[in-house]
């Protein structure tokens, strides 16, 4: 194939190479079957042609803007057309170019690039352009050549301070020591401060005072603190490596609370660069998310019909949550919001995951409304899935548009709660994420009744999991979810002014699952019947609202805005019938706050993704709950007075394995009654050691005994402090251990006082050793299976589902037997634990 004229790509217009196949104007080695050209009127980024005599590729393919794509090329075609002993010398001649990427074989990059050549070439969609300058510079130097040529101008442009080009000529090439030393030099500075850079000042200059002088490829590297700060740290240095740090750009949203960082920047960042070398596979957790039916069946949608192809989906899964960052007394600093998303890369010729990469994308103060972060999340994502623009993909070697999936947004009970605008756990009416359920108000009990229990019990002794636990018992919901939605009903309506065509309007009769879909319609509707039509109050709205667990705080800025807005309507019609004082307050407050004078738009979080992707993660899952019932253990032991026995036997075995030093068992002593200092880890520890910890239970130390009471004619000013904790304890009343002995007896005094006598003596429920070492028994084997691989599918939720209704029974009853004055269960009070029922 042979060209003598060619049009450009880009402005069509003709172009003429410019000189003879295999010789290039920038100082490129270029194949001698190729020949280069360059448009005077688009610039002087150069693209080659394939002058092969025996290369059969189209001409409207025969187009390359990289050297890497060239040799991509001929591995397809020439290898196909060509005899054995030709296509030897096409590799060997491809192979030995003078370019960073030369040292690859064909058997490595032949399955990246197989079907490189199928790829239309741009033609509509505008590339994308980073907005930080330095970010900007540092991708067109990968695309022009490859990313070891932008690494070596990037700190080519630092240590000359001045511009630079990656066609430069090869006199100006660094040798790979060079930018290596460089580049670690950087990164100490960065990490360290004054007093390190002084001493590394020092070593460098002991170090460069042995290098010979005629050693000309080493060049002249930052030895004094003054090199350090012009060459790398000033930030007001426009050739500085901070300065040109290729970084996607970070900006304030308007609120001046929150940074965030435009997703389109992170993707493209991505997808810029290649996976480094050393890196590890990417997680098989990963690979499986992927292979999902939630994300295969966005995959077998079809592709948007573009001129340019969508050759990458993106999988997005994003983690929200709130930490302190310091636990000291001494720095009482606020806590901070920190959001990162991870990014699954998947390649739509093969449906491989290709890369997978997390960042941060945004942060702000802990206790603020992240709202505005949402709302910037969704310019994003419509700009991505609008595919207005096309990226540089290094795994593709060419110019792609992009769409994304939303996986899931993991979260911690009150992060997904308060970010998504719904009422925390303590609530009546969401006690579960998701779900609007009023427990006290069910016509039957949702805890399951001993018969339920023994079916649950026959259902794990008998091994069978193929069809699910079958239940028909008409007293009780049997810790099932779906038995609640389809049979649940309340035994007074929630709200009795609703009509049937109220959006949520069967909510108000029994429970149900909660939709960002319901929550946009009833917040419209709320919207039409207080402004419009005039026909709610305030409390009518707030009543409504509160009955879809939208929370407080967005009510009131419901209402708020809405109120603002008729007065600013009414001030506009009837101006006369307010005094100069309120218009003058008004008018103020307006130009200061004018979106509180407009209608309040639906929360952002609530048009992103849908209700269930926003999933509790199994560590916060796992710790709340562990969290729970190692302390129920505790209050058991110290209403036995066993408390301080207790924690000096389970100590020695507690510390034989902290000195066995294994990562994955980071096991703590307690420290006090909340655990101080634990973390998920060390809960998840905890329970994967509690069988055997905990197995000094059995020892008759711990059998409950009955409590010692003071003998019929002893006068009660003479009881001791035991006798007066006995006397209370068996009619139920709690007693504070470190109460004192006068402090008792005036308890004890003061219910011989009351008018109607001393309460009576109630039975003693107090559980056994060997009920406590069952509930620990079942903790572990119900954390142990949720990570077990030996089912699959159905199976394994259905073996789940009935250890959950094991689990959750045997807390209530040790629950309510330590806990005898506790109005609420702890499975509902700890509102963590009810998502053992969703974990399926």
């Amino acid at each position: 194939m042979s060209l003598s004229l060619t049009s450009c790509p880009r402005c069509m217009q003709p172009c003429s190479p410019l000189g003879q196949p295999g010789t290039s104007s920038f100082s490129l080695n270029v194949p001698s079957w190729s020949t280069e050209y360059v448009c005077g009127q688009c610039g002087v980024q150069p693209w080659f042609e394939c002058c092969h005599s025996s290369c059969m590729i189209p001409l409207r393919k025969n187009v390359f803007h990289t050297l890497k794509q060239l040799r991509a090329h001929a591995r397809h075609w020439h290898v196909q057309l060509a005899s054995v002993e030709e296509t030897s010398l096409v590799l060997d001649t491809v192979c030995c170019t003078d370019d960073s990427d030369s040292n690859c074989s064909y058997t490595d990059e032949f399955e990246d690039v197989q079907q490189i050549d199928d790829i239309p070439p741009v033609d509509s969609s505008l590339p994308f352009s980073f907005v930080k300058t330095g970010t900007a510079q540092f991708a067109n130097w990968c695309i022009a050549g490859s990313v070891a040529q932008a690494t070596r101008c990037l700190v080519l442009q630092t240590l000359l301070q001045a511009p630079v080009s990656v066609y430069l000529d090869t006199s100006f090439n660094l040798p790979p020591h060079s930018i290596h030393l460089f580049l670690h030099i950087a990164f100490l500075l960065m990490t360290t401060g004054q007093m390190q850079h002084d001493a590394l000042s020092s070593i460098l200059v002991l170090v460069f005072s042995l290098i010979s002088p005629d050693y000309k490829e080493w060049p002249t590297m930052p030895s004094s603190t003054a090199g350090f700060q012009s060459h790398i740290l000033n930030p007001t240095n426009q050739h500085s490596l901070v300065s040109i740090l290729p970084v996607p750009h970070v900006y304030m949203l308007h609120d001046q609370s929150h940074a965030y960082c435009c997703l389109r920047e992170i993707a493209a960042y991505v997808l810029l660069l290649p996976r480094s070398t050393g890196a590890p596979l990417v997680p098989l957790r990963l690979t499986q998310l992927c292979q999902s039916a939630n994300m295969q069946n966005f995959l077998s949608t079809p592709l948007p019909i573009r001129t340019t192809k969508c050759l990458v989906t993106l999988g997005l899964v994003f983690w929200l949550d709130g930490w302190d960052p310091s636990a000291s007394s001494k720095n009482n600093r606020s806590p901070i919001h920190t959001a990162s998303v991870t990014l699954l890369c998947i390649d739509n010729l093969t449906g491989v995951l290709f890369n997978a990469r997390t960042f941060p994308f945004a942060c702000g103060p802990g206790k603020a409304d992240h709202n505005i972060i949402f709302q910037a999340l969704r310019h994003s994502l419509d700009k991505v899935q609008a595919s207005e623009d096309t990226v540089w993909s290094h795994h593709h070697g060419c110019w792609t548009t992009l769409r994304a999936h939303v996986i899931a947004f993991l979260m911690d009970q009150p992060e997904r709660r308060g970010t998504n605008c719904l009422l925390g756990g303590n609530s009546k009416q969401h006690v579960t994420f998701g779900v609007s359920c009023d427990f006290e108000n069910l016509e039957r009990k949702f805890s399951a009744c001993p018969k339920c229990v023994r079916v649950a019990n026959r259902y794990l002794k008998r091994g069978e999991y193929v069809s699910p636990m079958a239940f028909a018992c008409r007293n009780c919901y049997s810790f099932s979810l779906t038995r609640l939605f389809q049979l649940g009903k309340y035994l007074t309506p929630c709200h009795s002014k609703l009509t049937v065509d109220t959006p949520g309007f069967e909510l108000s009769n029994h429970p149900g699952l909660l939709s960002f879909e319901i929550l946009t319609d009833a917040w419209n509707f709320a919207l039409r019947r207080f402004v419009y039509d005039t026909t709610w109050t305030k409390e009518e709205v707030k009543t409504y609202l509160s009955l879809l667990c939208i929370n407080k705080a967005t009510i009131e800025h419901f209402t708020r805005c809405c109120c603002n807005y008729l007065l600013l309507q009414d001030l506009n019609n009837r101006p006369g019938d307010y005094d100069s004082d309120v218009v003058a307050y008004v008018k103020k407050d307006y130009f200061g706050h004018p979106q509180l004078y407009q209608l309040p738009s639906p929360p952002s979080a609530w048009s992103i993704g849908t209700m269930d992707q926003r999933v509790e993660t199994i560590m916060h899952l796992a710790m709340n709950t562990q969290k729970a019932v190692f302390k129920l253990v505790l209050q058991w032991a110290s209403s036995m007075e066993k408390g301080k026995e207790l924690k000096n036997r389970i100590k020695p075995m507690i510390e034989s394995v902290q000195e066995l030093r294994l990562p994955y068992i980071p096991c703590r002593m307690f420290k006090n009654e909340k655990f101080g200092g634990y973390v998920a880890e060390n809960y998840r520890a905890l329970t994967m050691l509690s069988p055997w910890i905990f197995r000094c239970l059995l020892d008759k130390e711990f059998t409950p005994s009955l409590p010692v009471l003071p003998p019929h004619a002893k006068p009660r000013d003479k009881w001791t402090m035991k006798e007066n904790a006995a006397w209370l304890k068996v009619r139920g009343i709690k007693v504070a251990q470190k109460s004192s002995a006068a402090e008792r007896t005036s308890q004890v005094d003061g219910y011989f006082n009351q008018p109607n006598g001393p309460p009576s003596v109630v039975p003693n429920i107090t559980p056994s050793s060997s009920d406590i070492r069952h509930l620990l028994l079942l903790l572990f084997r119900i954390f142990g299976t949720l990570f077990s691989t030996d089912l699959n599918g159905e199976k394994a939720g259905n073996r789940f589902d009935a250890l959950a209704l094991q689990f959750l029974d045997c807390v209530e009853q040790i629950g309510r037997a330590c806990l005898p004055n506790k109005k609420s269960p702890i499975w509902l009070s700890k509102y963590g634990m009810m998502g053992l029922l969703r974990c399926r």
